[in-house]
């Protein structure tokens, strides 16, 4: 069974994650920001993997982030973030690939963009493998 779009922090689509995900499955959640200055998003989106380590007590699987490799409970993670995606946000930059200079030109802070999303997508990847190995 796939991931639904998206899980809401209620008690039933709590149960529907839980039964739901597996591990090397990828699950995203969005950030909102306060913006200070032009050209900043106001929403970024931040990726996470299911483990296969579970949590005492909930029996939830573990989530771990590809961009800092901090891991929290699958249903910790929707009780803090309200709602958890079974895929992509679209029209939204990815949290770990955000990172802007002003000392580049514009056409070189769209490059190291492109760069870094295709590095964050390489490293959820590679993690989902890891961890889709071992079901």
């Amino acid at each position: 069974m796939s991931l639904k779009p998206r899980y809401k922090d209620t008690r039933g689509d709590l149960r529907k994650l839980l039964k739901d995900a597996k591990p090397g499955d990828r699950v995203y959640v969005i950030n909102e920001h306060a913006v200070s200055g032009r050209g900043e998003d106001k929403k970024t989106y931040s990726e996470w993997v299911v483990t296969n380590s579970r949590t005492l007590g909930t029996n939830a699987y573990y989530v771990e982030s590809p961009s800092h490799g901090g891991q929290m409970g699958l249903d910790q993670l929707l009780c803090q973030r309200r709602a958890v995606y079974g895929s992509k946000p679209a029209g939204m930059p990815n949290l770990a690939a955000k990172h802007p200079h002003d000392a580049y030109s514009d056409a070189a802070q769209r490059a190291a963009l492109i760069a870094a999303e295709r590095h964050a997508e390489e490293a959820a990847q590679a993690l989902s493998r890891q961890y889709a190995g071992s079901r």
